[in-house]
């Protein structure tokens, strides 16, 4: 049941709801959201024969080995979420935070279907990166779907606002989820931390977890007293 799986909203402090939660009841409307989501990039790039071949991706058989698919896949992500997260940091920006990423930080607490809300511009912004791996690293027509695939789970997963015991994600080094981009939003435009899409390392490297690491922390010292 719903209720029952740890919600990362309930280690946060109080939120602010945005205008586009009161919709939360709505499923329709996210459902369509989404599935053109879905829809206009799978026709307006992923499907672009022109630009298939000019990025060297392969669509004739053999299919590729699971090795080949796997380290090419491991390539996508880590360009995707190194690139992104600049373009995220640079989203913070004052100018870019008024004018355009408000929109998606309207969800203070996120749930699935606020990962594709977003201005227009911010899906073109933070979208092209999804594309430079595969043009790095080209494969075949398979792995590019495979890609896609897991790239939007994966941000559904951030979203979905509960840090669910069960998931496989749990087991990968460094990874993020829903706990990690949660705070985030929670803190909306003030944010100084957590800017990376999928991974941790880089808010590490670059000191971007300090907020973070202090609500942990005080959230660990509350249990304990």
């Amino acid at each position: 049941m719903r209720h029952s799986i740890p919600s990362t909203s309930n280690q946060l402090p109080p939120r602010r709801f945005g205008v586009m939660q009161e919709l939360a009841h709505t499923p329709a409307w996210y459902s369509l959201r989404l599935g053109f989501h879905f829809l206009k990039q799978w026709y307006g790039a992923y499907n672009n024969l022109m630009l298939l071949q000019f990025m060297g991706i392969r669509t004739s058989l053999p299919l590729p080995s699971l090795w080949e698919a796997c380290s090419q896949l491991l390539v996508y992500f880590l360009v995707d979420d190194y690139v992104n997260y600049w373009l995220h940091r640079m989203l913070h920006s004052k100018w870019l935070y008024e004018n355009i990423h408000r929109a998606h930080h309207e969800f203070t607490a996120p749930i699935g279907f606020a990962a594709p809300y977003a201005h227009w511009a911010e899906v073109l912004i933070v979208g092209s990166p999804s594309l430079i791996g595969p043009a790095l690293a080209p494969g075949h027509m398979v792995t590019l779907w495979a890609w896609i695939i897991l790239r939007h789970l994966e941000a559904i997963e951030t979203h979905i606002g509960y840090k669910f015991p069960l998931t496989p994600t749990k087991y990968i080094p460094f990874y993020g989820g829903a706990e990690f981009h949660d705070y985030h939003h929670n803190v909306g435009g003030q944010s100084r931390s957590n800017f990376a899409s999928i991974f941790t390392y880089c808010d590490y490297i670059y000191r971007k977890n300090k907020g973070y690491q202090y609500h942990i922390a005080y959230i660990q010292k509350s249990k304990s007293s």
